[in-house]
């Protein structure tokens, strides 16, 4: 009996390796090599000679290695490589073809790739082996290689006074309220780095600046002055100047010094420690423009409004503010750390009041205190990260505290240390996370202790963020659609980065036609992306969505949003912000004497905006009436009463117009609805309402 049952599992086991090889042969046989072109990945790609392009297998083994190779039509390599990038240097046609390396195999496969002299000899030597042992992907990737024959060079040479230029990045003021150009001079050269006269460059932009002139001429220099424009501050505008395929691609961002109000961005629940105001206060101001975008103040007044007894401190000699933290790494646009010229001596409250000369203010309280004794350590909520992505070597002295019963700290001198599977090195201070994916999801602990103290804190080991995908790229004409994206990694599997804290933008770069009216709105949303799109015209649109992480990191994708025909089209779209003074226009930027705002959860906007849909206003100066007549609709409102006619009939109001800075508001939904326009609605991250977009 103890016979047969050796033999049953010794022909059990048998028979499982005999499948084994057959199941890497299967997994091998149905995956396929893809090369990424355009953000996209294919089968079939044309790239730059020598110049790196992506490529990667899919539905092949889970968490195997390869080995990518070309080859051309002879089959003789041309490039190989052991990670997932190619770089072919000749033009031509080839095939890329991957090689699954087994665990078993990988100290091989390394040998060859380092000894061998040529490619072709490692290509050949790699192949044979991986043939017999049936490890080559069954399906390959085709590859066009074309030379960059580049003829011509354009680079940025200068700006004018109110143009800072870093390398294709232009700062230009706008003129909101300075009335002064954008002047950068573009110089064209030939592949010998000689000047080319009399050539005709083209420019083309995107977003919501303006050229002087389609089509410029290089003077005896090669050079051509470009003058840009802008109406309104924003940030990631593009000015494109080419030359046959010569391309220089400048980003335009508009600001100005005017900050119109102040805000209070930060403030202390906790007592700060007295040693340390000299560098936080825990206050921070963020000052804005009219239009809600953040800018540096031209000027502040810094008035202290209360203070202990027996303090006499001036605002303005006594704090200062800053534009880096208490660890002197920046902030973010248009934030200011409250900081003391030195440090503080009395402890108690104290209330700044920080001014502008328009008569904008904010005020804020901190505590400051001696520090009590210590009754607990913590990791510092603001500077400690909850995720690090694998093959990430992150630095971790400085992030304990000293914590005293009343909520005053200040640094420890805590020892560290960690555990985990992910954990690659750590020397007390710097982590290095091992460089494996097999990692993503894992649980590294960080330890403090000093004396009898002890804090605990949890990374989390996540992919490196690659692109932003969206789930729908698809949208009607005349409908407002909002797209849902997610970032995700390189094998585009959505990513675990935190959006916490992350701004996120959006900007139309490329519209179906000319006279296509696009616009585009992007918000953070619960760690995802929502884009709200509208468009009034058939065809392809490109969106650029840029996300700026709060380390500072970057990334963006160009998105093409197909837009089909539909019933709701519209001639005309008005993008509101509220709290800004200018509207959008079917892309032109027009003022307005009186910012919109809420009330009663009604937006009120000056009434005689309404002539951009064609609507007929007139102001009865008699009756303090409001006139608004079109599509058959006639609506009158009377200023200061909740009571209004349409087409005779009285209609209630919740918010009754009125007289601000000299314009009429009214309650612009309701007479809009009427009216047969459109409103929809994007939102901020905490759910407060951004923009409206009006269409007719």
């Amino acid at each position: 009996m103890k016979n047969k049952k050796l033999f049953a599992i010794l022909t059990l086991v048998c028979f499982m390796f005999t499948l084994m090889p057959v199941a890497a042969f299967a997994a091998a046989d149905a995956a396929q090599v893809e090369v990424l072109e355009d953000g996209i990945w294919v089968e079939e790609a044309v790239v730059k000679a020598d110049t790196a392009f992506d490529v990667r297998v899919v539905d092949g083994t889970t968490g195997a290695a390869y080995v990518y190779y070309a080859v051309d039509a002879d089959n003789a390599g041309v490039a190989i490589s052991d990670t997932a990038k190619l770089k072919i240097a000749d033009e031509g046609d080839y095939k890329v073809n991957a090689i699954e390396v087994p665990t078993a195999n990988k100290a091989e496969v390394d040998k060859v790739l380092a000894s061998l002299d040529t490619v072709e000899a490692k290509v050949a030597k790699l192949v044979n082996w991986a043939d017999s042992e049936d490890l080559i992907v069954g399906g390959y990737a085709e590859v066009s290689v074309e030379a960059e024959k580049q003829t011509y060079a354009l680079s940025v040479v200068a700006g004018n006074a109110y143009t800072t230029v870093s390398g294709n990045v232009l700062n230009i003021k706008a003129n909101n309220g300075f009335d002064k150009d954008g002047v950068v001079v573009v110089k064209l050269v030939d592949k010998d780095g000689k000047v080319v006269k009399n050539a005709d460059l083209t420019v083309s932009k995107a977003g919501y600046v303006d050229v002087a002139s389609k089509t410029l001429t290089t003077d005896r220099k090669g050079e051509v002055e470009l003058t840009i424009t802008s109406g309104y501050a924003n940030d990631g505008n593009k000015v494109i100047v080419k030359y046959e395929k010569a391309k220089v691609e400048l980003t335009v961002n508009a600001y100005t010094n005017a900050a119109a109000k102040v805000v209070v961005n930060a403030e202390p629940k906790a007592p700060v420690n007295i040693k340390s105001t000299q560098y936080n206060t825990g206050v921070q101001f963020k000052f804005v423009d009219a239009n809600g975008i953040a800018c540096p103040p031209a000027k502040v007044n810094i008035e202290v409004v209360d203070q202990p007894a027996n303090s006499k401190l001036d605002g303005n000699k006594a704090f200062n503010l800053d534009t880096k933290d208490a660890k002197f790494k920046p902030l973010a646009k248009g934030v200011y750390a409250l900081k003391a010229n030195k440090a503080l001596v009395k402890e108690g409250t104290y209330t700044v009041k920080v001014s502008l000369e328009n008569g904008s203010t904010a005020t804020a309280k901190f505590t400051a205190n001696e520090m009590g004794n210590v009754v607990a350590i913590m990791f510092n909520p603001q500077d400690t990260p909850k995720t690090v992505a694998y093959g990430a070597e992150i630095d971790l002295s400085g992030l304990v505290l000293n914590r005293d019963a009343y909520g005053v700290t200040e640094s420890s001198s805590a020892t560290l240390s960690v555990s985990g599977l992910a954990v690659d090195t750590f020397d007390g201070a710097k982590l290095k996370v091992k460089n494996d994916p097999d990692y993503i999801g894992a649980k590294i602990t960080v330890l403090a202790k000093d004396g009898d103290f002890v804090a605990t804190t949890e990374l989390t080991v996540v992919d490196k963020a690659a692109t932003i995908a969206y789930a729908d790229t698809t949208a009607e004409v005349g409908v407002s659609k909002t797209l849902v994206g997610t970032v995700v990694d390189a094998d585009n599997s959505a990513s675990t980065v935190d959006l916490a804290g992350a701004t996120v933008s959006a900007i139309v770069i490329d519209k179906a036609s000319e006279t296509a009216i696009a616009v585009a709105n992007a918000q953070p949303n619960n760690g995802k992306i929502n884009l709200t799109f509208l468009a009034n015209e058939a065809g392809v649109y490109k969106v650029q969505t840029i996300v700026e992480f709060a380390n500072k990191s970057y990334i963006s994708a160009i998105t093409e949003i197909t837009v089909g025909g539909g019933l709701n089209t519209f001639n005309d779209v008005v993008v509101v912000s509220l709290g800004a003074d200018k509207m959008i226009v079917n892309n032109e930027v027009v003022a307005l004497d009186v910012a919109p705002f809420i009330e009663n959860n009604r937006t009120m906007m000056q009434f005689n905006v309404l002539y951009v849909f064609g609507i007929d206003v007139q102001w009865v100066a008699e009756t303090q009436s409001i006139v608004a007549e079109g599509n058959g609709i006639k609506v009158v409102m009377q200023l200061g009463s909740k009571v209004a006619t349409v087409n005779g009939e009285e209609v209630a109001l919740d918010v009754a117009p009125y007289s601000v800075n000299g314009r009429t508001v009214v309650p612009v939904g309701f007479i809009t609805g009427l009216l047969d326009i459109t409103p929809t609605f994007t939102y901020n991250a905490d759910g407060t309402i951004a923009d409206i977009l009006f269409t007719k």
